[in-house]
């Protein structure tokens, strides 16, 4: 070590971008863990790709904490953060995700229309298809 190093210390390497990638928590290590919170929050992301990843890993943990969060992500302006989500909560298969469903069929993007009804259809049946009817309205 050299007198100027004794003096003003060793002058800081910058972290290249594979340094600073590391350091951030993968979306892989999320899911090996089942980090439920980790997925609620990435549903905030500001990246849509985060966001639909997010709403997927959820669905596939099927963790009932996730359902408000993924109701809430109904309303996200990405047609394919929308499906996911809706996707999801058909395989967490909660009650609470009925009324949400039902009120994405009044949406204007057809693939989430069509994942709203058959995640209505696959989960509660016909029942919750004619409470329904009235949305499909229009639709032709």
């Amino acid at each position: 070590m050299g007198i100027l190093d004794k003096l003003f210390g060793k002058k800081k390497k910058k972290k290249t971008s594979q340094e600073k990638i590391a350091k951030k928590p993968s979306v892989q290590k999320i899911k090996e863990n089942k980090d439920v919170e980790g997925f609620i929050n990435a549903l905030k992301d500001e990246n849509k790709d985060v966001r639909r990843n997010a709403a997927k890993a959820l669905g596939n943990i099927k963790d009932e904490r996730a359902v408000e969060p993924l109701i809430n992500t109904l309303k996200d302006e990405d047609g394919w953060v929308l499906r996911h989500a809706a996707e999801a909560l058909v395989k967490i298969r909660d009650k609470r995700a009925v009324e949400p469903l039902i009120n994405a069929l009044k949406g204007v993007d057809s693939g989430v229309r069509i994942h709203a009804a058959s995640a209505l259809w696959k989960v509660w049946g016909q029942a919750s298809c004619r409470a329904t009817d009235s949305s499909f309205k229009g639709w032709g």
